[in-house]
């Protein structure tokens, strides 16, 4: 028991440690010009619906930040919401590599998140690439479920991550293709739990 609180305590603190990060000067640059873009595109609903002046943006982040406009509009306020998918991809990092290998190196590899320059970068940006992490770890930690236990509901569960993925960002249509690609390699060991995913 006191091994399980110590272990939920250096979470915690890794957890702030990477909150701290990205809350840190997170209203201090002016927008840029994606940054501008993401604004000016969640100034009405009408502009998230397919075919209008979005382009090509994938819409759930924008879907998020019209929804996130609506209690706030400062700065700090709007960069807030991609600052807390930032640290909730470090839970799910953890949450995955302490179902895979232990929870140290879920430890590790949650302060390796926390602190990692190009995440907390990210994290910071009024853009969809905090998401695209958060949902695509996620997605991962789904497959491996999946292939562990074969439930109905693991699968499910993958499938609406893996339809976030896309709706956050197109190009995650790559790690898509790659995780199927490794549940078909897998195939002959797993067997009897990718029917589902078959069907």
């Amino acid at each position: 028991m006191a091994a399980s609180k110590r272990h939920t305590m250096i979470l915690l603190l890794i957890l702030l440690l990477g909150a701290g990060l990205r809350l840190y000067r997170l209203g201090a640059l002016s927008l840029w010009f994606d940054e501008a873009l993401s604004v000016l595109y969640t100034d009405s609903f009408e502009n998230l619906l397919p075919g209008t002046e979005r382009g090509t943006d994938s819409p759930l982040f924008l879907f998020f930040l019209y929804l996130w406009r609506q209690l706030g509009t400062s700065l700090f306020f709007l960069r807030l919401l991609p600052a807390i998918f930032g640290v909730a991809t470090i839970w799910a990092a953890y949450r995955f590599s302490r179902d895979r290998f232990g929870g140290r190196i879920g430890l590790a590899v949650a302060c390796a998140v926390a602190i990692a320059p190009v995440h907390i970068y990210y994290s910071q940006e009024l853009r969809s690439y905090s998401l695209l992490a958060l949902v695509s770890t996620l997605a991962m930690h789904a497959l491996f479920r999946c292939l562990e236990r074969g439930r109905t509901s693991d699968w499910v569960r993958f499938t609406i991550y893996c339809i976030a993925c896309i709706y956050t960002h197109y190009g995650s249509g790559v790690l898509i293709l790659a995780m199927n690609f490794y549940a078909l390699w897998k195939f002959s060991a797993y067997r009897h739990r990718l029917r589902a995913w078959l069907i």
